[in-house]
């Protein structure tokens, strides 16, 4: 399991919010400091999948509207987690709806929200935040509310580097369990399970900002990119050009949504098996 805290780049002028980050929240978040929009976007582009961003929207421009640049990187990295902080009032709810919709996971509001309990409040809403974009872009429409609720939980434990233990552990729970209760609801046994999970993790950020092989198999625990080249062939029979070119539903999620497809008609043929002998 991961047991590096997690990066906070913060690109913000407020020196009360970065004092107040700095003393709160040092137990969880490493603070970086950052001086423009160049420097998130290169950072992003290293970063492991729980780096968290605090960016003021209005940083650098003249007009008072919500920076175009924040706008080019949210598109350029819309995985991301992105909070923006500013001072919430009435006058600018209608940025606040717009940031929204560009695709901003938070709104740190610093009229009220400087307090330890209020700022951890914020970034534990986006703990996971890509892995659960990821997930909800690769699962079939119609899963089992067991089956989604365990993967739910896989996701959390491959976003912070964890596996097969980690998991049981999570659910308190051995491993033995945990193989029957995923073959219960219908998915891949727990290695397997969350083998796919880190490639699904790692194909969404191949396809985002132009990151090189090396760094996003660094950023999702992989020894190194062969051994993420490796996973994507053995997993999903795919290669890092091939995501890069034909996209994250392609390559990657179709064939896991393929799996678990099967999977559940494997189970309910087993049903109807059951049924017909009693």
């Amino acid at each position: 399991m991961q047991s590096e805290l997690s990066t906070l780049y913060l690109l913000h002028d407020e020196a009360t919010l970065a004092e107040a980050l700095r003393r709160q929240v040092r137990s969880r978040f490493r603070v970086q400091q950052v001086r423009g929009w160049e420097e998130p976007r290169d950072s992003l582009r290293r970063c492991s999948p729980d780096a968290v961003s605090v960016v003021a929207p209005y940083f650098e421009t003249d007009d008072g509207s919500p920076s175009i640049r924040l706008r080019r990187l949210l598109l350029e990295f819309p995985s991301s987690p992105v909070i923006t902080a500013f001072r919430v009032t009435e006058a600018r709810l209608r940025d606040m709806q717009l940031l929204m919709r560009w695709g901003v996971a938070e709104v740190l509001d610093l009229s009220c929200e400087l307090t330890g309990p209020a700022l951890l409040r914020r970034l534990e809403a986006v703990r996971g935040h890509r892995m659960r974009l990821v997930l909800d872009r690769a699962l079939p429409r119609v899963i089992p509310s067991r089956a989604r609720a365990l993967l739910a939980d896989a996701a959390e434990v491959v976003a912070v580097g964890g596996r097969a233990p980690e998991l049981a552990a999570r659910l308190q729970t051995g491993e033995r369990t945990l193989n029957r209760w995923c073959n219960k609801v219908d998915l891949p046994e727990p290695r397997r399970l969350l083998a796919w999970l880190r490639v699904l993790l790692a194909a969404d950020m191949l396809c985002e900002g132009d990151r090189p092989v090396a760094a996003v198999a660094r950023a999702c625990g992989y020894a190194s990119d062969s051994s993420l080249r490796n996973a994507l062939r053995l997993v999903a029979n795919t290669t890092p050009a091939d995501v890069k070119a034909k996209g994250f539903h392609a390559v990657v999620a179709e064939p896991f949504a393929h799996e678990l497809g099967k999977l559940r008609d494997r189970g309910d043929a087993r049903s109807r098996a059951r049924s017909y002998l009693n």
